[in-house]
């Protein structure tokens, strides 16, 4: 059983990319509502908590309730247009695009 509370998942996913201001400036959220959900003085919506799981590179379902891996099974994280950063070491290569 996990006993990470909320605030502690939101904490450890910000450790990954840098920190809490890392965080807000990938996501847009201010700093102090970043530090509301650490301290669990607050809950994000719905979108956000999406928002901080994509940002991150976490599974939702382990931000949200713990439940899961903590990292996404998938290889890749969105950096921005038409950019992608292969999670480990070594030349991945991007995923296919599908062809219509």
């Amino acid at each position: 059983m996990n006993e990470e509370n909320f605030g502690e998942r939101i904490r450890k996913a910000a450790e990954l990319i840098g920190g809490q201001l890392e965080l807000s400036r990938r996501t847009g959220i201010s700093s102090t509502s970043i530090n509301k959900y650490v301290l669990g003085e607050s809950d994000p919506s719905r979108s956000r908590l999406v928002a901080i799981a994509k940002a991150t590179g976490v599974n939702v379902g382990w931000l949200a309730a713990g439940e899961g891996p903590m990292e996404r099974e998938a290889a890749y994280i969105y950096m921005g247009e038409g950019e992608t950063a292969g999670r480990g070491e070594g030349g991945i290569e991007p995923p296919p695009r599908s062809v219509p």
